[in-house]
C-alpha cells in the first residue's frame, strides 16, 4: 500500500513540475523539436537555423577572358556608364577605347567608364577587393551601384588619386564628387591589393578600407584592422544599389585583377 501511494505521489509531482514550462534557459520551447545538435528547432541556447540566405559571394581573376568572349559585356558584366562612343560596348574583345583583357588582367583604357559584375548582392552592406597590377591613377572599385537597370547610374567609388591618396566619391556614372580620403600605410605608388566594407545609410554610412603588399587580396577573414574608417556625410548618399564593379575617371590607363565581392 505504501509503495502504491509513493508511486502516485511521484507521478503527481512530475505532472505539476512540467505542466507550465515554456522556456529552456530563456528560450521558447514551443517550436523546439530537438536540442543540442539536432535539427528541427528555431533556437536553443543561442544556436539554431537562421532565417534567410547567407548572401552573395563572387570573384573573377580574368584568366579565362583572353580565350572566350562569353564573359564580356552582356555576359559577366553590366555596362553602367561608358564614354566609348555611340552604341559601343564598354567591355569587349576589341581593345582600343574599350575595357579589354591582357595577360589575364583587366586592361583599363584611358577613357571614362563604369562596369558592374552581373550578380547583385542581396543587401547594400557589401565587401569588395581587387588588385592594382601596375600604378594607374583615377581608377578603382565601384560599389552600391544601381547598375543602370532603371536609367539610374549612381553609386560610390573608391579610386586611387596620385601615389598616396584613396578617394571615396559619390558618383553619377563616371561623374563623381569627393567625400573623404584615405592614406593606406603601404602607399599607392606600386602594385598592391585593396579591399573595403560599406555599411549604414545616409549620414550613418561607414566605409572601411584596407590595402596590402600582395598580388592578390588575402582571405576576407584575415583582413585585420582597417587602414581607414571613413564616416563623412556623403551628401548625396548611394543607399540602394547592389552592384559592384570597376571605375575609371579616364585620366590614365592601367591594369586591374583579382576582383571579388559579396554581402557582409
Amino acid at each position: 500500500m505504501k509503495k502504491y501511494l509513493l508511486i502516485l505521489l511521484l507521478c503527481f509531482w512530475a505532472s505539476f513540475a512540467f505542466a507550465d514550462v515554456d522556456t529552456i534557459e530563456g528560450t521558447a520551447t514551443s517550436s523546439i523539436d530537438t536540442i543540442e545538435g539536432s535539427t528541427g528547432y528555431d533556437t536553443a541556447e543561442g544556436s539554431g537555423v537562421a532565417a534567410g540566405a547567407s548572401g552573395q559571394s563572387f570573384s573573377v581573376d580574368f584568366s579565362e577572358y583572353s580565350t572566350s568572349t562569353e564573359h564580356y559585356s552582356g555576359g559577366d558584366w553590366v555596362e553602367v556608364d561608358c564614354d566609348t562612343g555611340a552604341d559601343a560596348d564598354c567591355m569587349t574583345t576589341g581593345g582600343g577605347t574599350t575595357v579589354d583583357t591582357t595577360n589575364d588582367n583587366l586592361d583599363v583604357p584611358g577613357n571614362e567608364f563604369v562596369i558592374a559584375y552581373k550578380t547583385q548582392t542581396d543587401t547594400i552592406n557589401q565587401w569588395f577587393a581587387f588588385s592594382y597590377t601596375d600604378t594607374p591613377t583615377s581608377v578603382g572599385i565601384y560599389f552600391r551601384s544601381t547598375g543602370n537597370t532603371d536609367g539610374s547610374v549612381n553609386g560610390y567609388c573608391l579610386r586611387k588619386d596620385g601615389t598616396d591618396d584613396f578617394q571615396w566619391r559619390w558618383c553619377d556614372g563616371y561623374s563623381c564628387s569627393d567625400i573623404e580620403s584615405c592614406n593606406p600605410a603601404v602607399g599607392l605608388d606600386h602594385a598592391i591589393s585593396c579591399g573595403g566594407e560599406i555599411t549604414g545609410t545616409g549620414n550613418d554610412t561607414e566605409l572601411k578600407v584596407w590595402c596590402w603588399e600582395a598580388d592578390d587580396p588575402p582571405a576576407r577573414g584575415s583582413w585585420g584592422e582597417a587602414d581607414c574608417t571613413l564616416t563623412a556625410n556623403p551628401g548625396s548618399a548611394a543607399d540602394t544599389g547592389k552592384y559592384i564593379g570597376f571605375y575609371s575617371g579616364g585620366n590614365n590607363s592601367g591594369t586591374l585583377d583579382s576582383f571579388m565581392g559579396g554581402d557582409i
